[in-house]
Order: C-alpha cells, then structure tokens, then sequence
C-alpha cells in the first residue's frame, strides 16, 4: 500500500514538473522549466504582440430539434490572428451564435 501511494506521489509531482505549457488566447498557462525569466538571459516565454481579425463572415447552419425537424439558425464565424515577440504567429477561429 506504501509503494503505491509512493507511486501515485511521484507521478503528481512529476506531471506538475514537466507539464508542457498550453496557450489560451494570449495567456500562458503551464509551468516553466529552466532558464531566468530576468533581463534577457535565459529562455523567455515569447510575448504576444498583437491580435487582429482577418476574416468575418455570417453563416447559416441546421440543427435538428427532437422531433427530427431542421431548425435553422445564424452564426458568425470570425478568424482571428496572434503574432508572438518571436515571429511565430498563429491563426484561430471563433464562432458566435446569434
């Protein structure tokens, strides 16, 4: 019972440890791992300069209600993207339901 308690432990900390990083919009959620974060020395997570939409467009989709009949109904679906302090830039879409 001790071993895997122990086990179960050093799985824990071993996920909180080298768990990778994930992006959320602009925001860095994650642990980092190694470097300094002052002055430019070291590894720094790489800032988001700036977001902006490329494309908007209205679209009409269908959903069915429980009796089997097709609702229609209007979204507007937006792409948006985010270029980083490093170059690296990536593009993203929304959809807002009306």
């Amino acid at each position: 019972m001790k071993k895997l308690i122990l086990t179960a432990a050093i799985v824990v900390a071993g996920f909180f440890t080298f768990a990778p990083t994930a992006e959320a919009g602009g925001l860095r959620i994650g642990v980092h791992i190694g470097g300094h974060g002052h002055g430019g020395h070291g590894h720094c997570s790489p800032r988001l300069i700036r977001t902006y939409e490329i494309c908007r467009r209205c679209e009409t989709r269908y959903r069915y209600d429980r009796c089997g009949r097709k609702i229609r109904f209007h979204v507007t679906v937006v792409t948006y993207k985010s270029v980083y302090s490093n170059g690296y830039s990536r593009t993203f879409t929304r959809t807002f339901y009306s």
